[in-house]
């Protein structure tokens, strides 16, 4: 279990301060460990997403029953692992944000005029985050709510974001 990495690393963190935290072995493997998992989670997301999102002739490909049931099994488990951890989002998640690699689809205009406060990573992670259980916690109510194609933009914009980071860590 993740949450298991985070006992020594936030050890380090109270008792000698970020900055001998950020120099530590147990940072790094942490750090690595957390990206790696989120990457996965926010990956699957998007693939998830982008089959709810799917149109034949059209129409959507799946009724919104089935849509609604897809948006249920958003998966937020390892981001609330490292969401109940002691150390803050942006100490894993602490690059600046490349917007002009992210993705080239319609309604971007529109998408990144709701982004436009967002400089860092740990915020758009934050973001997509909040959008995803927001938007899972109404389908488990059985209702549609918000637009799944700005999530799935979000989603997208974010695996693009940690492959890249994770590529160059900081």
């Amino acid at each position: 279990m993740l949450l298991d990495l985070f006992t020594k690393p936030a050890e380090i963190f109270i008792k000698e301060g970020i900055d001998a935290f950020r120099r530590s072995a147990e940072a790094k493997n942490l750090t690595l460990a957390v990206r790696d998992r989120i990457r996965r989670e926010v990956r699957l997301n998007n693939m998830l997403l982008t089959e709810v999102l799917s149109e034949v002739n059209d129409g959507w490909k799946y009724e919104e029953d089935i849509r609604v049931q897809m948006l249920c099994k958003l998966s937020t488990s390892a981001f609330d692992e490292v969401e109940s951890g002691s150390l803050p989002l942006s100490v894993f998640f602490d690059s600046r944000l490349h917007k002009k690699t992210w993705p080239q689809w319609n309604n971007r205009e529109k998408y990144m005029e709701y982004c436009n406060h967002l400089e860092q990573l740990h915020e758009l992670v934050e973001r997509t985050y909040q959008r995803a259980m927001v938007a899972k916690s109404f389908a488990e109510l059985g209702v549609l709510q918000g637009d799944s194609s700005y999530l799935r933009f979000l989603f997208a914009a974010l695996e693009k974001e940690i492959r890249e980071t994770s590529d160059h860590p900081a």
